[in-house]
C-alpha cells in the first residue's frame, strides 16, 4: 500500500493547513486501510501541540486533516520560519498477513505570523503580475508562500528590514562591534532606523540593568544611501559607557524599529518590483532542475534591482 499527500508546502503560524491522504495499493487502485493515525513533529522530532498517533475515527481511501491553532504555534527558540513533519501511519489487511504497518510523511514550512501579514506586495499585485483573474482563489494558498518566500530572500539578501518592525539584538561589547566598527558608537543593522526603544545590559551577577535613554544620542537613517542608511546610537554628551563587567555571553540587549514604513507603499518601488519577477519566476517554472533563459534574465532583472539597496557592511 502506498501514502501520498496533496497539501501545500508553507504554512502560517496560528492559522489553518490542510492536507488530503490518500491510500493505493500495488495496482495504483484506492484502499481504504483498517486504521489511520497521525503525528506532528518539528525538524528535532518533538510533538507539536500533543499531536501524537491521532487516530482518524472513520478509515477511508482518502481522509483531510486539517491543522490550526496550536498546532500551528511557533516554539520558543524558533527564527522566522521553522519545518514541520505530518506523519501519517496505517495498517492494512493484506494476502499474507494482517494489519500490515506503513508510514509516509510530508514536510511543509511554517512562518512567524508577523512576517506573512507584513508583506511588501500582496495577492492582488502578484495575480496582476501573473495574469491571474483577481477573482480566481486557486492559487491564493501557494501564491501566499511564493511571496512569503521572496521577501525572506530579499531581506537576507538585502540585509534589510522591509516593513517597519521591532527588532532585537544582543552584542557581547559596547561601541566598536562587529559588523561595522566605528569607535564611540553602536552601529545597528538593517537600516532605515526609526527609534531605539530600549538598551540593556547583564552584569557578571546576571543583573540586567535598563541603561538610561539620558545617556545616548540616536541618530537615525539619512536617506536611501545605503553608506548612510544604517542608524547609530552614539554616546550623549558628558556621558560615558556603562562601567560594569559584563556577563560573558550577549550581555548587551538592543531593542529598536527599522523599516521602510508600516505599508507597502512606503517601500521603494525597485525592491517591490524584484519581489514580483521572482514570484513569477518560482511559479512558473517549479520543480526546474536547470534554469531557462528567461529565468536567467529575470532573476539577474531582480538582483539588479536589489542592488542599490544591499547594506554591503552587513551582507
Amino acid at each position: 500500500m502506498a501514502i501520498s499527500f496533496i497539501a501545500d508546502k508553507t504554512g502560517i503560524e496560528k492559522s489553518t493547513f490542510a492536507a488530503t491522504v490518500a491510500f493505493t495499493d500495488s495496482a495504483g487502485s484506492s484502499v481504504t486501510p483498517d486504521s489511520i493515525s497521525w503525528t506532528l513533529t518539528n525538524d528535532a522530532g518533538t510533538v507539536i501541540n500533543s499531536r501524537e498517533d491521532v487516530a482518524i475515527g472513520t478509515p477511508a481511501a482518502s481522509v483531510d486533516i486539517t491543522l490550526s491553532g496550536d498546532d500551528l504555534q511557533m516554539l520558543a527558540g524558533e527564527g522566522r520560519t521553522a519545518f514541520r513533519y505530518l506523519t501519517v501511519d496505517a495498517g492494512y489487511d493484506g494476502d499474507l498477513a494482517d494489519n500490515l504497518p506503513f508510514k509516509n510523511a510530508c514536510e511543509f514550512e511554517l512562518f512567524r505570523r508577523d512576517i506573512a501579514t507584513a508583506r511588501p506586495v500582496d495577492l492582488v499585485e502578484v495575480k496582476r503580475q501573473l495574469s491571474i483573474h483577481p477573482t480566481s482563489t486557486d492559487h491564493d494558498a501557494h501564491l501566499e508562500g511564493l511571496i512569503l518566500a521572496a521577501h525572506t530572500h530579499v531581506e537576507t539578501y538585502t540585509a534589510r528590514k522591509l516593513v517597519q518592525q521591532t527588532v532585537t539584538i544582543y552584542r557581547d561589547s559596547w561601541a566598536g562591534d562587529f559588523p561595522l566598527y566605528e569607535p564611540g558608537a553602536i552601529v545597528l543593522p538593517y537600516g532605515q532606523l526609526a527609534s531605539v526603544t530600549s538598551i540593556k545590559y547583564t552584569d557578571t551577577d546576571e543583573t540586567q540593568t535598563t541603561w538610561s535613554a539620558a545617556n545616548y544620542d540616536v541618530e537615525a537613517t539619512q536617506g536611501y544611501d545605503p553608506d548612510r542608511d544604517t542608524g547609530r546610537v552614539r554616546l550623549a554628551y558628558g556621558k560615558a559607557w556603562p562601567t560594569a563587567s559584563l556577563y560573558p555571553s550577549r550581555p548587551i540587549e538592543v531593542v529598536f524599529v527599522c523599516g521602510y514604513g508600516s505599508s507597502s507603499a512606503s517601500i521603494p518601488a525597485p525592491i517591490r518590483h524584484a519581489m514580483l519577477l521572482m514570484i513569477d519566476d518560482m511559479f512558473q517554472h517549479r520543480g526546474d532542475h536547470v534554469p531557462l533563459t528567461g529565468q536567467i534574465a529575470n532573476l539577474r532583472a531582480a538582483e539588479s534591482l536589489l542592488s542599490a539597496y544591499r547594506m554591503w557592511g552587513f551582507v
